[in-house]
């Protein structure tokens, strides 16, 4: 089928703005004593993201005309024959806050002087995001029921728990098995 080049009117790109903000503080001791390297610390992420997003249309919308009726976009155009149409509503700018912690615990110890073992655990905190305004909602897969956003603490305000579980252990171990090589092994576990 032919068609003549016009499928469209109107800006159908979206028009939004981002501005994502990451403040990030790590700090880390090392103590040694005897055999032992020992290694603490942790790190505080907090997340700023703020976003304006004007919809899939664009705000002033638009017209296809795709020859879905006459074969030729613009003999559809003439006719007003639309294929489709749609325009984006304006949302209100907003703001998602997120916080994430995390403390380790490590230790090298040299068994032996040509065995060390690396012990370690580490915790790791993710709170979930939260818009600045309590401006959000969801639907429960349960019952279809909407679920508002709250007032009040992190869990009200959120629309799912807090993870606690971030457990990460550690296991290692270096052997150096003549001056030439050494072995080194580590299984590890990241849940999330």
């Amino acid at each position: 089928m032919l068609n003549s080049g016009l499928t469209s009117l109107g800006a159908s790109a979206t028009d939004s703005n981002t501005l994502d903000k990451t403040y990030q503080v790590n700090e880390k001791l090392t103590w040694l004593k005897g055999r032992h390297s020992l290694k603490f610390g942790g790190q505080l992420l907090h997340y700023v993201q703020q976003r304006f997003y004007a919809g899939n249309n664009g705000l002033l919308g638009n017209f296809n005309y795709g020859g879905a009726f006459t074969g030729f976009g613009f003999s559809d155009f003439l006719l007003d024959q639309v294929s489709s149409k749609g325009r984006g509503s304006a949302s209100a700018p907003w703001t998602h806050l997120h916080n994430r912690m995390a403390l380790f615990v490590q230790d090298d110890f040299k068994v032996k002087s040509d065995l060390t073992l690396n012990l370690g655990m580490r915790w790791a905190y993710t709170q979930p995001v939260v818009e600045k305004d309590n401006r959000e909602s969801n639907f429960s897969l349960i019952d279809g029921h909407q679920t508002l956003a709250k007032d009040g603490s992190i869990e009200d305000r959120a629309l799912y728990k807090p993870y606690y579980k971030g457990f990460e252990p550690r296991l290692g171990f270096a052997w150096r098995t003549s001056d030439r090589w050494v072995l080194r092994g580590e299984p590890t576990c990241g849940c999330r």
